[in-house]
């Protein structure tokens, strides 16, 4: 700062000097000379830069005034979170703190910026880059952390879910309805205890399985619509009817129309409609037999067989194809 003082002290001095002697002269045309000139860049530079300086100590003075404790998780019961709430969250600061100039909340912005930007993160922008407003869903987020499996990340998007996660008693009245779509009863599960996100995804296979046997013997009753390729439109108008027992002989519930995978294969969400579940056939020619989609599970039983048979396919998958 001493030497922006030193340099302006001098350019004042080169114009003060400048100015009385063409006053005295009365030449006015050598106020655009090289010596006038640079006397003028001498006092306005350093002016620029010092004030470029104070601005960002006050930006930093301002940080510090914001509370440090962390704040609570009001900010997950929302279904989509701009990116600077989630890393003013993960440093520790109230969601909406303003500025964010700070680290580590700057550095992890940072982060998020370019995990858009290179298309590592799925974003709605607010703008033509990714900036401060750029928000991002629970199931883009999940899938990102899942990638970079980050201790931040992970601590926040734990906090995330627990609170999107529905109450046990939440679970128990929805359970009262006769019917259900299939990807809901997955989450239910997962509030039960299954790893439905475990690297692999055994544990959802082995479910998913579990379900398709328990329909084929008439334990579980399965609903779905039947399913037109061509005109999928149709499927989703199309009315909901019990899958007769005998489908269930030569097919099984596809699960990658239930769950969201990346590379190596690991499960890291589920999929966002459950009209996009469906029946796969798995012998003879599948155009020969009919399909259905939006699968449904009737509630009656349903978690009396979660919580007793169920438990009898868990680790089978892991066995027949882990390591």
């Amino acid at each position: 700062m001493t030497g922006l003082v030193g340099s302006a002290v001098i350019g004042f001095l080169i114009l003060t000097a400048t100015v009385s002697r063409d006053v005295a002269t009365s030449n006015v045309a050598s106020w655009s000379g090289p010596l006038f000139l640079l006397g003028l860049l001498l006092l306005v530079v350093p002016m620029i830069i010092a004030s470029i300086r104070l601005y960002r100590r006050l930006m930093n003075r301002l940080a510090q005034t914001v509370p440090a404790a962390p704040p609570a998780d009001a900010w997950a019961h929302r279904k989509r979170l701009e990116i600077s709430v989630i890393a003013n969250v993960s440093a520790g600061r109230e969601p909406n703190a303003r500025p964010i100039v700070g680290d580590p909340e700057n550095s992890r912005l940072r982060e998020l910026k370019d995990a858009i930007s290179d298309g590592e993160l799925d974003a709605e922008l607010n703008g033509r880059r990714a900036n401060v407003r750029s928000t991002v869903t629970l199931q883009g987020f999940t899938i990102y952390v899942a990638a970079t499996n980050k201790p931040h990340w992970i601590e926040l998007l734990y906090r995330w879910q627990k609170v999107q996660a529905p109450l046990e008693s939440e679970l128990s009245n929805e359970l009262k309805e006769k019917r259900i779509p299939l990807l809901r009863f997955l989450e239910i599960a997962k509030q039960h205890g299954w790893d439905m996100l475990s690297p692999g995804g055994y544990e959802a296979f082995d479910l998913i399985h579990g379900i398709t046997e328990a329909a084929g013997l008439g334990d579980l009753v399965m609903l779905g619509k039947k399913l037109d390729r061509q005109l999928p439109a149709f499927t989703a108008t199309g009315r909901l009817q019990v899958i007769p027992n005998k489908l269930w002989q030569t097919h099984v519930i596809e699960p990658q129309s239930c769950l969201i995978f990346t590379n190596p294969g690991n499960v890291v969400g589920f999929e966002d409609e459950n009209l996009k579940t469906h029946t796969r056939c798995e012998q003879g020619n599948p155009l020969a037999f009919q399909d259905y989609a939006d699968l449904h599970l009737q509630t009656e039983g349903l978690l009396d067989w979660l919580d007793n048979d169920a438990k009898h396919y868990r680790g089978h998958t892991q066995k027949a194809y882990g390591d």
